[in-house]
């Protein structure tokens, strides 16, 4: 398993940062397919997810694409990533320090995304 694991961050590091954002971009939509079907479930038993997604559905093609794939992502690292872990960098937590900036910008970042308990 760490060899596998060893290859493919061989692999994802030697890509430009262009191949590494296609990469990536197809992966998570890989890995998203087979839930779809307990989304319309969860929203068929349960509810609509709410949130950011319904706004979104006003807009025209060209600016659902502008908004989802393009801003929002750029705006969220902004905040989420770079903006929480700039802030509290300068506390020296311990020699965990890295693990506990991310683990805190990953909190973060999911309850910005608490429009329910379904989209969680």
């Amino acid at each position: 398993m760490n060899e596998r694991l060893r290859k493919v961050n061989s692999y994802l590091s030697s890509l430009s940062p262009i191949k590494f954002i296609i990469v990536m971009t197809a992966l998570t939509y890989l890995i998203i397919i087979p839930f779809i079907p307990l989304f319309y479930l969860a929203e068929k038993h349960i509810g609509p997810m709410g949130g950011a997604a319904e706004d979104i559905n006003q807009l025209s093609f060209i600016g659902k694409i502008l908004i989802a794939s393009i801003l929002a992502p750029l705006l969220e690292t902004l905040v989420f990533q770079y903006g929480v872990i700039e802030v509290l960098d300068f506390i020296n937590f311990s020699k965990y320090r890295q693990a506990i900036l991310i683990v805190i910008s990953s909190i973060a970042f999911g309850m910005s995304h608490c429009y329910s308990v379904i989209y969680m």
